[in-house]
């Protein structure tokens, strides 16, 4: 299993959507069920939407996934409203059951800088 992030704009401004895109992809050798995709927000920053299947709380918003076969990908997004300027930066992760046997790419990190 891999997550990609990515964010846009790449320069943002306090308080205007921002977008996170992440991308899960089974790059397993066997489907995979129960992944779920986990988006760490920046500090202070504000939820606005997500993509459906998509939960939050006040900082992490979780995405069902649900099953991945092998060589599948899905794409989900949470829009945020930042809060601080300079440099944001949001985390990635993607979560299974049962676990991933190789964890090396199942977390990345966005950073975004945010003008007044």
């Amino acid at each position: 299993m891999a997550i990609a992030l990515s964010a846009d704009p790449v320069a943002a401004q306090v308080n205007t959507p921002l977008t996170y895109t992440m991308t899960v992809v089974n790059n397993g050798d066997d489907d995979a069920g129960n992944v779920f995709a986990v988006l760490a927000l920046p500090p202070k920053a504000s939820f606005v939407s997500a993509s459906k299947g998509c939960t939050h709380s006040k900082v992490m918003p979780v995405c069902n996934i649900g099953h991945l076969g092998v060589g599948a990908s899905k794409t989900v997004s949470v829009t945020i409203l930042p809060a601080i300027t300079g440099w944001n930066q949001a985390t990635a992760g993607v979560r299974l059951s049962p676990p991933d046997p190789s964890m090396l790419n199942d977390a990345v990190a966005s950073e975004v800088w945010v003008n007044p």
